[in-house]
């Protein structure tokens, strides 16, 4: 089981709900395959072996998370879980944030309706 800590004590995200984001639970491998993957070079090794060593002591963790922009969030905390088999991790994600302007289509309508 992925050691959640209290909303409430989360670094980032606590405030979700009030941003539009969605906590909900998938497996590692589905989280790592939404997001751009790590090097594994030395230094994520280490990062991911030493959240794996605090998942196995139990210590409470912030969720995942997956930002407007795209960026994630807990990459190496969502190895470090695949790799101690555990089957759900908690995730945050917020919808997609549209691009200045929005789309060629809305502009258009936005053009129309100023001239109407």
């Amino acid at each position: 089981i992925y050691p959640l800590r209290d909303h409430t004590d989360w670094e980032e995200a606590h405030d979700y709900e009030k941003t539009g984001g969605k906590l909900s639970y998938e497996s590692p491998g589905e989280y790592l395959r939404r997001v751009k993957p790590l090097n594994m070079d030395h230094d994520d090794k280490h990062i991911v072996h030493h959240f794996e060593k605090q998942m196995e002591k139990g210590e409470k963790l912030d969720p995942v998370a997956i930002y407007p922009d795209g960026e994630p969030n807990g990459r190496h905390r969502a190895k470090a879980a695949q790799k101690l088999g555990i089957d759900k991790i908690p995730v945050v994600t917020w919808p997609k944030t549209k691009k200045k302007g929005g789309s060629v289509v809305e502009r258009a309508l936005v053009v129309v309706s100023k001239k109407a």
